[in-house]
């Protein structure tokens, strides 16, 4: 089953959101980095939402 995520529904991540729009709009590449946990794999997934 995949879930679908909005990305407007994400709370919290404010610079990630940000570079993530830029990342979009200039159709650009995405390195993300950090701990287990902090939320690379629900910005991935919500990623789709803001290339369209």
């Amino acid at each position: 089953m995949v879930a679908t995520s909005d990305f407007n529904q994400i709370i919290g991540h404010d610079f990630s959101n940000h570079s993530l729009e830029i990342a979009a709009s200039g159709g650009h590449y995405v390195l993300m980095d950090g701990p287990p946990g902090c939320g690379k794999s629900l910005l991935a997934e919500t990623f789709r939402a803001i290339q369209s």
